[in-house]
């Protein structure tokens, strides 16, 4: 059986869902990340904008939360 996703509910408050720790969690893990990859790519001389550096960390730090890592 396939699930389909129909709709998503959001509760603005955090009333019903606290996702302040996950929140905090994923913005720790993206910084973290964002300084590894600057640092390997200074230390190797490999230059890419910051953006990409963003890009690549956000990219990282989203892998670490599909289903298959948890």
């Amino acid at each position: 059986m396939k699930w389909v996703l129909k709709s998503v509910c959001c509760d603005a408050l955090e009333t019903l869902i606290d996702i302040s720790a996950m929140a905090t969690q994923t913005s720790d893990l993206w910084r973290s990340e964002q300084l590894d990859y600057s640092r390997s790519r200074a230390m190797g001389d490999q230059y890419v904008p910051f953006s990409q550096i963003r890009r690549d960390a956000l990219e990282a730090t989203l892998a670490h939360f599909t289903p298959g890592n948890f």
